[in-house]
């Protein structure tokens, strides 16, 4: 630091040393090499300064609009792969004007302006196919409209009538979306889409449109390996768990700032149980059966006698037989029977399984950085937790949940206008380097010139003994006669007037003078005592 100090006042030296005239051309030279160096990078920036004048431009759009730009003497650069054409920021509308004057970027499609020139001679077929076209193109621009779609197409198949009932065709229909990077169109969205191109087509069912996006993917609709309840239900499950988590995240993160992809495993397999519980702990009386007998009668101890079989011997015949007879004892006999059938509670069950089951769940949640970087870790847990809670996580079932933090791609629509990349600033800072670096050694190649000039009158040669000398001898030989010495100014008056003014002028400059003249003389006089 002490070094930087000292060369700094030997510059701050040196530049007191110059004259001023040298001065005033040095702050000038410097002034000029400043402007110049500014000005320089301001056209550089002018002139490099592009801006988007459209993007999402096919490859035939984009052909053309070179061509257009070229001719019209525009300077472009095309970007993006081929699909962003950036012009100077000055001629950005003067190239969109020109563009939309060709028609660039062509609409998705040709829509009903197909009849805005009628033509007598087409035949009814030609006339068909037209109004397919055309509503073919007027659905594809509506749909393009939607914010996550870039572009779409629509394909309709319209309903033939046969000659028998089983020979009709029904009408079908398949629409082809791309969409922004980063984008998805929800469940509601794609029966958006299907209702609208259903209305669009006499006899066209919501069932018979079919929506896939660029990678060819069904997003709606059946297709061929996708026809059965499990699929549907998979699917659905799927994007049902999707939207929640999107839904969730969005007011935090910002919209369109997450992606969600869930995968579920299920089982399709219907099972049918039957269950018989019983519980001995309550008992029930299924039957009860009593029975009651009763019977009365009277035993005699006479013994019977006389003819077997006579009347004497039958009492209930005999006369007074009514009556008992002495000696006879009257009985009754009573018997019940009680018979009682317990049965334990049971209780059968039948279930039927009708719906597929969930297996398992895989979630992968990618989440938009901030300002270019990751999110911190524990902001990817707290995210991490809500998505478990959005999407049911059960850890017996072997559940899966990542979150990943990364900055997404930016993403521009059509015809947005966006600024092309500015200079680097390391670009400024070099330029402003060298315009400094430049000036300081311009500074230092005068001062080097200046000081070559001015060495031998700054170097000492005479000692001050001997310029008094000079002066004493000078006086003594030219001096005048006695009347023209009044008249005649004295030249030591002269030359230290002089000496004066020039001291007064560049104070700096005397004393360095002095200084060496000092110098000197102390050197001649410790030469002299040597001597």
């Amino acid at each position: 630091m002490e070094a930087v100090s000292q060369r700094l006042k030997a510059v701050a030296e040196r530049w007191a040393e110059l004259k001023p005239p040298v001065r005033r051309a040095l702050a000038l030279g410097l002034a000029a090499t400043v402007i110049a160096v500014v000005a320089g990078l301001l056209f550089a920036s002018r002139t490099e300064r592009y801006e988007y004048a459209f993007t999402g431009l096919d490859k035939a759009d984009a052909e053309e609009a070179v061509s257009i730009l070229r001719s019209a003497g525009i300077h472009y650069r095309v970007e993006a792969g081929g699909e962003a054409l950036a012009v100077e920021a000055s001629r950005v509308y003067d190239a969109r004007l020109a563009l939309a004057a060709a028609g660039i970027p062509r609409k998705s499609g040709t829509g009903f302006e197909l009849f805005d020139k009628a033509d007598l001679s087409q035949s009814e077929f030609t006339q068909q196919v037209n109004l397919r076209r055309a509503i073919e193109g007027e659905l594809a621009r509506t749909i393009g409209s939607l914010d996550a779609v870039r572009e779409a197409r629509v394909h309709l198949t319209f309903p033939r009538r046969g000659l028998f009932q089983e020979d009709d065709d029904e009408a079908s229909a398949s629409v082809v979306v791309r969409l922004f990077p980063g984008s998805t169109l929800s469940r509601r969205q794609l029966a958006g889409i299907r209702h609208l191109v259903a209305s669009a087509v006499p006899g066209l069912k919501t069932e018979s449109v079919t929506v896939v996006d660029a990678s060819g993917r069904v997003l709606a609709g059946d297709e061929a390996g996708e026809t059965g309840d499990l699929v549907k239900w998979q699917r659905r499950l799927e994007q049902r768990i999707e939207e929640r988590i999107v839904s969730l995240l969005e007011p935090v993160v910002g919209e369109g700032a997450v992606v969600a992809r869930v995968t579920a495993e299920v089982d399709a397999s219907q099972v049918q149980t039957t269950e018989q519980l019983f519980d001995p702990e309550k008992v029930a009386v299924k039957s009860e059966r009593v029975t009651t007998r009763s019977e009365t009668g009277a035993t005699s101890n006479a013994k019977a006698i006389g003819i077997p079989g006579a009347t004497s011997n039958d009492p209930a015949r005999s006369p007074g037989g009514g009556a008992t007879r002495s000696g006879a004892r009257q009985t009754k006999s009573e018997q019940e029977d009680e018979t009682r059938n317990y049965e334990v509670s049971n209780t059968v069950r039948r279930i039927v399984r009708r719906e597929p089951k969930l297996e398992r769940l895989t979630v992968a949640v990618l989440v938009d950085g901030v300002d270019g970087k990751p999110r911190s870790e524990a902001e990817v847990a707290r995210i991490t937790e809500l998505v478990k809670r959005a999407a049911g996580f059960d850890a017996s079932r072997g559940d899966e949940i990542e979150v990943t933090s990364m900055p997404f791609a930016a993403r521009r629509g059509e015809g947005d206008a966006a600024e092309a990349p500015a200079t680097p600033p390391w670009l400024w800072y070099a330029a402003a380097g060298g315009g400094l670096l430049l000036a300081v050694l311009l500074g230092l190649f005068v001062l080097r010139r200046r000081r070559q000039e001015e060495e031998p009158a700054l170097t000492p040669g005479r000692s001050v003994a001997e310029i008094e000398a000079r002066f004493r001898t000078v006086e003594a030989a030219e001096s005048p006669p006695a009347e023209e010495a009044e008249a005649l100014p004295d030249p030591m008056e002269s030359a230290l007037e002089r000496a004066r003014e020039l001291t007064a002028a560049d104070p700096l400059r005397a004393a360095r003078l002095l200084r060496a003249w000092i110098k000197n003389d102390r050197e001649e006089r410790t030469e002299m005592s040597h001597a």
